[in-house]
């Protein structure tokens, strides 16, 4: 398996990440206007462009633009015709997933943002100056960083089935090809962990150093009033 590392200098603290990450995931639950959503994936935007991450600024437009336009286009559909019985099932059901993905764009935004850009060490020496006891740090920066080793080996083995023409066509035998090697890696993966933690000294009582610090910049306090305040807008106006 390959382990990935960010290797980008962001400008944010990881702490800022998390609590915009845990603060934008209650979003779902408020009944928010559409322009304070833009807002918000606009502010994203703008934070991926300072995280020279240009590409992930652009889809996060393009997606949810397409989003709510598939959105606006039904509700003006059903509007025209005075009920909703016009769509079939199944497309009543595509309906839904696709609202459910405009509801929840924002927080996978805010998640993307934290698995993407935040490096391992940073996110320790972030949560050891708060005093999080290791028994959560450490399994938390593992699941971290388990995401992007799941997308790098993904893509690695979908690879190796489509050189053996191995295809969705045959669905029973891709998801065995498939799901057998991500377990045995991901098994192989949770031992060499365990040894490095191990030989590392993870068992010592004793205070961790850190090769880097992190502090809290102006950009962390603009990034997080702004969140907080479309929160209170979408609040004050549709209420939970």
């Amino acid at each position: 398996m390959q382990i990935c590392h960010v290797t980008n200098h962001s400008p944010f603290h990881p702490l800022t990440k998390m609590a915009a990450t845990i603060l934008l995931g209650f979003t779902p639950l408020v009944s928010m206007h559409a322009h304070l959503s833009w807002v918000l994936v606009v502010v994203f935007a703008g934070i991926f462009v300072l995280e020279h991450h240009y590409k992930a600024a652009l889809s996060a437009l393009i997606w949810y633009a397409l989003l709510a336009g598939i959105i606006a286009y039904a509700d003006t559909c059903m509007t025209a015709a005075g009920t909703c019985g016009f769509m079939a099932p199944p497309i009543r059901v595509m309906y839904s997933f696709i609202y459910m993905l405009k509801v929840f764009y924002v927080p996978m935004l805010a998640a993307k943002w934290l698995i993407s850009t935040t490096d391992v060490g940073n996110m320790l020496a972030a949560l050891d100056s708060i005093r999080v006891p290791s028994a959560i740090s450490i399994p938390l920066c593992v699941m971290l960083r388990f995401f992007p080793a799941y997308r790098e080996d993904s893509r690695a083995i979908k690879q190796a089935l489509t050189m053996r023409d191995i295809t969705l066509r045959h669905p029973v035998m891709y998801a065995e090809r498939f799901c057998v090697p991500m377990l045995i890696v991901s098994c192989k993966l949770a031992d060499e962990l365990a040894k490095a933690a191990e030989t590392k000294g993870i068992a010592n009582p004793a205070p961790k150093t850190h090769y880097q610090q992190c502090h809290f910049h102006a950009c962390d306090g603009v990034c997080l009033a702004l969140m907080l305040a479309c929160i209170i807008l979408a609040c004050g106006c549709g209420g939970l």
